[in-house]
């Protein structure tokens, strides 16, 4: 995926990046650093061409270490997704009265 790497953008292909589809680049400061920590995509400048561009998307393609890298981020936002309360349960714990 080619984005701008804003917080939904990223957190919705992460289960992309289980089937082998991680970022690819990103210009903007959004998720930005966490996927590179991450080592799931990699960053262009704001003025890439369009040659840039393709020299990334086929090293992202080519190098499998970073689709590995976005399944294991997928996989560890699948577990937290299952076993972390959400922000309506936490509200209706706090309403409930024992």
């Amino acid at each position: 995926m080619v984005t701008h790497a804003g917080h939904g953008t990223v957190i919705k292909a992460w289960p992309r990046g289980a089937t082998g589809l991680p970022p690819a680049g990103s210009r903007s400061e959004g998720q930005r650093g966490p996927v590179q920590r991450l080592g799931a995509g990699i960053r262009l400048g704001k003025r890439a061409t369009s040659a840039a561009i393709a020299s990334a998307v086929r090293h992202v393609i080519d190098n499998n270490q970073y689709g590995n890298a976005a399944a294991a981020f997928a996989a560890q936002l699948a577990v937290e997704s299952a076993t972390t309360p959400s922000a309506a349960d936490e509200a209706e714990a706090l309403l409930s009265i024992d």
